[in-house]
């Protein structure tokens, strides 16, 4: 008897996750979601990724739920190639981003909410608002 999956909604991101450190899908991932999958589950990808490199991973598993992409600002039905929801960051957050950034020096930033992580020479950081940035 198989496990009816259903009312289940499973979510992974890509590298390191899905992928191994190859950037290679291990077939027992691939093996995994398809009897998931055919056991009436939902599965998709939330990735930082654009819809170009995501379409690439996305199109090796044979799911049809919509993809989680660009780091959370948009959900898109890859099947029926169509934008669900799209909110990028508001031009208020991106100047408070934009701030810390020139403030610090840093090399790389992803918001989130009202933390934001910093890479500064490899060590992670991050640097909490006084205030909520509109996102």
């Amino acid at each position: 008897m198989s496990k009816n999956y259903s009312k289940w909604l499973l979510v992974s991101d890509i590298d390191g996750t899905l992928n191994n450190k190859q950037r290679q899908t291990p077939k027992c991932n691939i093996t995994a979601i398809e009897n998931f999958t055919s056991n009436g589950g939902n599965f998709t990808l939330c990735s930082g990724r654009n819809l170009v490199s995501l379409n690439n991973h996305y199109k090796k598993l044979k799911t049809t739920t919509p993809a989680i992409c660009l780091n959370g600002a948009g959900i898109y039905d890859i099947a029926n190639n169509k934008t669900i929801y799209y909110k990028p960051i508001s031009l208020e957050g991106e100047k408070i981003i934009l701030d810390l950034i020139k403030l610090v020096h840093v090399q790389y930033s992803s918001p989130s909410l009202i933390t934001i992580y910093f890479l500064f020479n490899k060590k992670s950081s991050k640097v909490t608002l006084d205030t909520e940035p509109t996102i």
